[in-house]
Formats: C-alpha cells, sequence, structure tokens
C-alpha cells in the first residue's frame, strides 16, 4: 500500500494510506493548499489536485454568499420607495410603496429562506395589493363640494357677484372646502379711474405730440389704449389713438432718415465699406471725447465705439465705463489689442480704444443719450471722468438713428 508524505509549514508528515489523508482533510490538519507527494505519479502536488480528497475538502470549504449582491438591490429598493413616498400624492404614494414592500420581502428571502419567511413575504404583499385596491376605491369616490362662480373686480379684487352650487368629483381632486370660478371684470369705480387715467395719459401724450417729443408720446398713447381696452370702453378714442400711433411711427422714419442723411459719409473703395460717422465733430485721438460710427457692407451693418483720452501725463487707463443716472456699464476691452497709445507735440499724451459695439452696449447707449447727465470714465493707475457734452450725445443719438436706418433698409 502506497505511503504519502505531506509537506504543511515546512514540516513533512507520513501518512500511511489514502485514508489517513481523507481523515487529516476532515480534522483540518491539512489544507488545500498544503503539498503532498504522490508515489505512483512520482512528484508534489497540492492536496486539492487529488482526485480522492475533493469530496471531503468540499465539506469542510465554506460556500461563498450570494447574499451580499442581492441585499444591495433591496436595500436600493426600499430607498427608491421611501423617497417616491416621501413626494406626498396619492399616485407616488402607491408606486413608492410597491418599491419598499418588494425590497422588504425580498430582503426576508434572501436571508433566510425558510417555509416561514416565503408566508410573511407573500403576506406583505399580499397586503400591499389589498391595500391597493381599497385606497384606490376610496380616492376615486365621489364626494359633493361647493363650487362658487361669479365675477371679480381685476383691479381691486373685490367680490362682484357669487353663485354657489353643490357638484360632484372624484374625492382626490379635491383641493379644498369648495371651488371657485370667478371671471374677471372691473367694478365701476375701478372703471371710472381706469377711464379717467386713459384720458390723463391721452392728454398727456398730445402735449409730447405737439413739441416732437414723439418716443414720450407713443408711450403714453400706448398705455392709454390699454387702459381703454382695459376698461372696454372708448371705441372712438382707441380709434383715434391707433391713428396717432401710425403717424409718430411715419414721422420716428422721417427722423431717421434725415438723420442718416446728415452722417458724414466716407466709402472705402478697397473694402467696399460705407462709414457713417456723426456731423458735429471729427473724433480726433488726442481729444477727451466718445462717439460711436457705423460701418455699413452689402451683407452686414454695424457699430463701433470709439474713447478717448488726452493730457499732460499718461493715466494708464485699463477700464472704461460709461453712465447715467446712477447706471454704470463696463466697456469690455483688451488692453493689449484694443487700446493705443501716441505722443503728441509738446510732450502731451494720447489713449484711446475703437471697439465693435455689443447689443448690450447698445442697448445702454439708447438709455445714457436721454439722460443729461451722462459721464464717460477711463480707468487705471489714475481716473479720468467727465460729462457727455451736448455734442456728444447728440452725436450718439443721429448715429443710433441712422444706424436703425440701415439695419431696417428704409428708403
Amino acid at each position: 500500500m502506497p505511503e504519502y508524505t505531506v509537506l504543511k509549514d515546512a514540516v513533512k508528515y507520513k501518512a500511511p494510506d489514502i485514508q489517513t489523508l481523507k481523515r487529516w482533510v476532515r480534522e483540518k490538519r491539512i489544507r488545500a493548499s498544503d503539498k503532498v507527494y504522490e508515489p505512483s505519479l512520482k512528484k508534489w502536488i497540492y492536496v486539492k489536485e487529488m482526485p480522492e480528497l475533493k469530496e471531503d475538502l468540499e465539506k469542510i470549504t465554506p460556500k461563498k454568499s450570494s447574499i451580499k449582491p442581492f441585499i444591495w438591490i433591496e436595500v436600493i429598493l426600499m430607498f427608491i420607495g421611501l423617497i417616491i413616498v416621501s413626494q406626498g400624492s396619492y399616485l407616488t404614494g402607491i408606486v413608492g410603496a410597491y418599491f419598499l414592500v418588494f425590497g422588504i420581502s425580498f430582503l426576508i428571502l434572501t436571508i433566510k429562506r425558510t417555509k416561514k419567511t416565503f408566508l410573511v413575504s407573500g403576506g406583505l404583499i399580499g397586503l400591499l395589493f389589498l391595500f391597493n385596491i381599497i385606497s384606490s376605491a376610496w380616492v376615486n369616490r365621489n364626494i359633493e363640494i361647493k363650487k362658487v362662480v361669479g365675477t371679480k373686480c381685476s383691479s381691486c379684487g373685490k367680490i362682484l357677484s357669487a353663485d354657489t352650487t353643490i357638484i360632484s368629483i372624484p374625492a382626490r381632486e379635491k383641493r379644498g372646502d369648495f371651488i371657485t370660478e370667478y371671471r374677471d371684470t372691473l367694478c365701476e369705480k375701478c372703471r371710472k379711474e381706469m377711464v379717467q387715467g386713459a384720458e390723463d395719459l391721452f392728454k398727456e401724450g398730445i402735449k409730447e405730440y405737439r413739441k416732437r417729443n414723439y418716443s414720450a408720446a407713443k408711450v403714453k398713447f400706448q398705455d392709454a389704449k390699454g387702459k381703454y381696452l382695459k376698461a372696454n370702453t372708448g371705441k372712438e378714442e382707441i380709434k383715434n389713438i391707433t391713428s396717432l400711433l401710425k403717424k409718430i411711427t411715419e414721422k420716428e422714419r422721417q427722423q431717421k432718415l434725415k438723420a442718416l442723411k446728415k452722417l458724414k459719409k466716407d466709402y472705402d473703395d478697397v473694402t467696399g465699406i460705407t462709414w457713417y460717422k456723426n456731423p458735429y465733430f471729427i473724433h480726433y485721438n488726442n481729444r477727451n471725447l466718445t462717439s460711436i460710427y457705423i460701418g455699413h457692407s452689402k451683407t452686414s451693418t454695424w457699430l463701433r465705439l470709439k474713447m478717448s483720452y488726452r493730457g499732460d501725463d499718461w493715466i494708464f487707463f485699463e477700464q472704461a465705463y460709461l453712465s447715467y443716472d446712477g447706471n454704470t456699464k463696463e466697456i469690455i476691452f483688451n488692453k493689449y489689442s484694443d487700446k493705443e497709445t501716441e505722443v503728441g507735440y509738446g510732450g502731451i499724451v494720447w489713449e484711446w480704444i475703437d471697439i465693435s459695439v455689443s447689443s448690450d452696449t447698445e442697448r445702454f447707449l439708447r438709455k445714457i443719450v436721454k439722460s443729461k447727465n451722462a459721464k464717460m470714465r477711463l480707468s487705471g493707475k489714475y481716473t479720468k471722468t467727465r460729462n457727455l457734452t451736448w455734442r456728444e450725445r447728440q452725436g450718439i443719438i443721429d448715429v443710433l438713428n441712422g444706424y436703425d436706418v440701415l439695419k431696417q433698409g428704409i428708403d
């Protein structure tokens, strides 16, 4: 009978037969990773490689649990269920309950599968289905509720009329003790105030119109028209306002055409660009000025802004600002590529920028010219702040009007 030699932890042990090896395996005296000398093969092999010991090794080797990954799935199901239930509505509550109960049931079965746990899990799911049926019937039952229908003043909020009826609705649609449906209208007091306000605005609009302040007149007329329409009266007045607004539109068009014709034109036959500049001054780089001008080609029209400084000393400006009545707009530029400097006769220094106008800056320019307190500021190591003159503001107005004409193709 062959004798076996076992090598465990660098120590050799003799086993007289295979039965002794099997007993040592069952007693856990040798491990699957230990080596044994197989006489028939005449070489050392691992214990786990001996077919005779396979069955005994399987009996003592703990099986890997497959519970852990399933537990994670069930915990996630329960977590989703809790989140959905917390949303508060009936529908999300039912969906969340399904997630929660199924998660708990599967968790019970994963931890221990017995007849009892199967009954408990099945009972939980059954109770959920029963609860769903009962709760569905409950929330879908019809209930009686008061419905108030009437009219309410849209201006002061006063209820002018109200009729109450009893209606039947599903319980899930109930949002309060009663339902209200009010049609907006105006009470007599508010209607009179609305009409009076419209008449006052119309009179103010006429004054502005006669002063040829068409922009202000347009705003007044539009507000007056809105009040007449809301008061559901003044058909004749609305007709007159509509006619005046058409006249204003035409006069504004003529004003813009006139402004465009006033601008100085300079055509570049190499680039095919026509430059339009204000008629009040030439913006030399050696002036303290702010101005805008237009570039126009066959394919596009654009605005450019120029801000310049002239003085005895450099201010080394790196920021530029425009402001009016407490509103300030920073003019963004690249201090390396957009800014230029020069030294003039007698040591006078010039610093200036000449940049494209963004749509945001354009909107700001349209507001700044309406103010009498418009300012420019160039700031760096030192700061230069000054008020814009009437010529600068009027130049911006005319250029903007000319720009509108070119953009809209008015001729």
